[in-house]
């Protein structure tokens, strides 16, 4: 029945957008370092040569130039860590290194231009800002070093839970009220905080919103960690274009490099390391056992490197993981034909999950300025034992009522960027999610 409504009401959405920006300092789009340069009496300095270098750019550096006011922007770059240098004839080069850049922040920076040899050189280190001073909008970055460390469910959701004060909605179809470590891999949860309401949810790749109609904030889509270089978690203060006031996950694709890299990620875990707290006081309430692991394991192989370097870089994942769960109190039944329910307990029930996932994300620098990125996820959970048991407040689902929940999702993007000038940026971006 699910199946059949589902296939009934599925409809396709397109999102597109085209933005022209007229660059000052108080207005950037997405991740940008800017400030004023100015020399030892406070004098501005126009004319100085700005480049933000780092190998998370293709074209692996970006050129500013200061105006009239000895302000500087470098705008439409990457998250990650940036070299800046500033250099004027006549005035001593200053370079400003481990900038660190994550997903909608400004770099404020400031600097100060020496009379001397144009062969001199002061590096400056260790001296990246960590307060974006041009945005309101309150946000949370989990990025790289964050999503390799932290023991958790590799999904969204998981990382989204971390932030102090986060509400969450109890999972869909799952006979876990929270998942645990990716036992409840493939979920729809719905996030609020400041007493929000989830269904203010949204959902994003490359700022373009995949949540599902059916869902209300949600997705099916299964998108394990290991597509994304950072999830950005905003909160409160939303950007005007936002059109509501929950909070919005933003995930940014991982992109390749000038160098091939990989790695393979797996986590698994089986029945005898699971605990088991079912005490008197419980199996007195009614509860006469507990949820325990059948089976579980994830494995998640990543590799990205160059086509042609400078030029055109991929990033290809894969993710395949397996739930077994016997949930609790859940039995088949001593006769299924029979006209009352009567649960057979020698022979518990089994909540199956089955998830895949793959991406490929290519970065091309089509010219000196023209950057274009496309973007494909194809992802799925299948659940043949979906609904049963008490996954409804005040319904039982018996196993042999239980329905065959097949999801298939794909999520495809383009986006362009052009920086053509300091002051002018052009931007335009395509989301299909069928």
């Amino acid at each position: 029945m699910l199946e059949h409504t589902r296939r009934g009401i599925a409809r396709r959405t397109l999102g597109a957008g085209i933005a022209v920006s007229l660059l000052v300092p108080a207005l950037a789009n997405a991740q940008a370092i800017g400030g004023t340069v100015s020399d030892t009496t406070g004098g501005v300095l126009p004319g100085v040569t700005v480049e933000a270098r780092s190998p998370s750019l293709i074209e692996q550096v970006r050129t500013g130039v200061t105006d009239g006011n000895g302000q500087y922007l470098i705008v439409a770059l990457e998250p990650g860590a940036y070299t800046v240098t500033y250099s004027l004839s006549g005035f001593n080069t200053l370079v400003r290194e481990g900038v660190v850049l994550n997903t909608r922040f400004t770099a404020s920076i400031d600097v100060q231009l020496s009379v001397g040899d144009i062969q001199e050189t002061v590096t400056v280190t260790g001296a990246s800002p960590v307060v974006d001073i041009q945005n309101v909008e309150r946000r949370e970055v989990m990025d790289r070093a964050i999503i390799d460390s932290i023991p958790t469910g590799k999904t969204y959701q998981n990382y989204t839970l971390l932030v102090p004060g986060m509400g969450r909605s109890a999972l869909f179809s799952s006979p876990l009220d929270q998942d645990q470590g990716g036992m409840s891999p493939a979920n729809s949860q719905h996030m609020s905080i400041h007493g929000g309401t989830g269904n203010d949810q949204q959902l994003t790749i490359n700022g373009m919103e995949f949540t599902d109609p059916l869902s209300q904030g949600g997705s099916f889509a299964n998108l394990p960690d290991s597509n994304f270089e950072e999830l950005s978690i905003s909160t409160s203060s939303q950007r005007a274009e936002v059109e509501t006031g929950g909070v919005r996950v933003n995930m940014i694709p991982r992109e390749g490099g000038n160098q091939f890299s990989g790695h393979v990620f797996t986590t698994f875990s089986f029945p005898e390391l699971q605990a088991d707290n079912i005490d008197d006081d419980l199996r007195d309430r009614g509860l006469s056992t507990g949820t325990f692991v059948d089976k579980l394991w994830t494995i998640s192989p990543v590799v990205g490197g160059p086509i042609v370097r400078d030029r055109l870089w991929f990033f290809l994942t894969h993710t395949s993981g397996r739930s077994n769960l016997i949930p609790a109190d859940v039995f088949h039944a001593v006769d299924p034909a029979a006209f009352v329910y009567v649960p057979n307990s020698d022979d518990p029930s089994l909540d199956v999950t089955k998830s895949y996932e793959q991406s490929v994300n290519f970065t091309w620098q089509v010219s000196a300025r023209d950057k274009l990125k496309l973007y494909w996820t194809n992802s799925s959970h299948d659940r043949p034992f979906n609904l049963q048991g008490r996954t409804f407040p005040t319904i039982f689902v018996s196993p042999e009522a239980a329905t065959a929940s097949l999801w298939r999702t794909n999520i495809y993007q383009a986006t362009w960027t052009r920086p053509q000038t300091n002051r002018l940026l052009f931007e335009a971006g395509f989301s299909h999610v069928p």
